[in-house]
């Protein structure tokens, strides 16, 4: 303690040296010099409040990329940049391309272990090489270097079409380098395009005919392309047989007189038949199977878009043994609920169906049915007319259980939407269903 405070009052005391007389002085004499307070103690020293922001300050410690206005301002980033100006073209690409390859096998060492700091790395590693290719150094050979180099990198972060461009690139600069041809080759497979990796494999082996990674590639490539070749096949073929099928279908529904609404009809309206207009019935947007929403009432609505309602695989008819199988869409929008029968054979009665979906027995059948009306004889079923032109209209024709749904198809007042027949289906004596079928005009049934 006391020799700190003499040290304090030598300071007081002692004549300052300048800095030309500190830098004569050898270890000795300047350890004397400091002893006695001769020189100057700095004042901005680092103090454990403001290490962590000092560091932040100096280039061998900052965590992030420095802003222009710290170069501006921050001392040692300023002399870091006059060094760095002092250097030549060369150099300079040297020197991105050093910290370039640094970060590459700083990215290999957590290639199996951290894949967020792999990729840092990498992204880190493109960053230098591109910095590298900013600066006009004249020679080709380094600038080829470069692009090899970003090409793996892009290739390994799956960027394989700006991984291909460089390697053209560099091919263009470096007409033998080995690495980038197998790098274009790698690049073209990674993207299957499997005939430009062999074409790209072959150059490379015109140039190094014992390369094994090159020829372990092209082999690879060329098995791959052969089980592309037999899967687009297959594919083509499906295809055809589809398209041969889709056109019996076609042929047969021609043949039948059923009216099918286009594509452009189906997208203006929305909905298949009887759908759209039933919503000026309802008021309530809400659709759900919850068992909260089970209790019809009066504003109940249908969705908008019926065939949100169908399984996703559904295609339309089919056509077996000279018979149409049509997928139809049953609505009950007293309960805003639907069935969908996924093969309704066109021979088929509506009553076949109906008599095993509501079987006319005492014990409820249907979970949403809470009153146990639904029994298939007490069932009525309609569908919308829609006009020859395609229009819509506010009428309903009931369509009689017992009729087969070829006969309903071929009524000339139905029209399929979506390749989905769809029927609205109601009980006859609910208060529903006299509301109901008062804001329809109702015509005569179907034969």
């Amino acid at each position: 303690m006391a020799d700190d405070e003499a040290l304090v009052d030598s300071e007081q005391t002692a004549e300052l040296l300048s800095k030309e007389q500190v830098a004569e002085l050898d270890d000795d004499e300047f350890y004397a010099a400091y002893k006695a307070g001769k020189i100057p103690r700095r004042t901005d020293h680092w103090t454990e409040d403001n290490f962590e922001e000092e560091m932040e300050k100096h280039p061998f410690f900052m965590t992030k990329e420095p802003s222009p206005e710290e170069f501006a301002t921050n001392p040692h980033l300023a002399a870091l940049q006059e060094m760095f100006a002092e250097l030549t073209p060369v150099e300079r690409v040297e020197h991105h391309k050093s910290h370039g390859n640094e970060a590459y096998k700083k990215a290999q060492e957590y290639k199996s272990k951290n894949k967020k700091m792999f990729e840092t790395h990498l992204k880190e590693a493109i960053h230098c090489y591109t910095e590298g290719l900013k600066e006009i150094c004249g020679d080709e050979k380094i600038e080829a270097l470069l692009l090899s180099n970003r090409a793996m990198c892009q290739i390994l972060l799956r960027n394989n079409r700006s991984a291909l461009t460089d390697c053209k690139l560099c091919i263009r600069y470096s007409p033998s380098n080995v690495k980038a041809h197998y790098r274009a080759a790698l690049a073209c497979h990674n993207m299957t395009r499997f005939t430009e990796c062999i074409e790209w494999c072959d150059l490379a082996l015109v140039l190094d005919t014992c390369n094994s990674e090159v020829s372990a590639l092209r082999q690879k490539a060329v098995k791959d392309k052969a089980a592309k070749d037999k899967a687009e096949r297959a594919a083509a073929v499906k295809a055809r047989r589809k398209q041969r099928e889709q056109d019996r279908v076609s042929e047969a529904i021609n043949e039948r007189g059923i009216r099918i609404a286009p594509a452009s009809a189906i997208k203006s309206s929305g909905s298949n038949s009887g759908i759209d207009s039933i919503h000026d019935y309802y008021d309530d947007d809400d659709w759900s199977d919850s068992a909260d929403n089970q209790k019809h009432g009066n504003n109940r609505r249908l969705p908008n878009d019926v065939y949100s309602l169908l399984p996703s695989q559904t295609s339309g008819a089919k056509l077996e043994e000279g018979t149409l199988h049509w997928p139809v869409l049953l609505v009950y929008p007293e309960h805003a609920q639907t069935d969908f029968i996924q093969e309704f054979e066109e021979t088929c009665l509506f009553q076949d169906h109906l008599e095993v979906m509501f079987p006319d027995v005492p014990e409820q059948t249907v979970p949403w049915d809470s009153n146990n009306t639904y029994k298939w004889p007490r069932l009525s079923v309609y569908f919308e007319q829609v006009l020859e032109t395609g229009e819509r209209t506010h009428n309903l024709v009931p369509v009689s259980v017992s009729s087969r749904l070829c006969d309903v198809l071929q009524d000339r007042r139905y029209c399929v939407f979506g390749q989905v027949p769809t029927f609205t289906v109601i009980e006859k004596s609910s208060q529903f269903s006299r509301e109901f079928l008062q804001k329809y005009t109702i015509l005569d049934s179907t034969p």
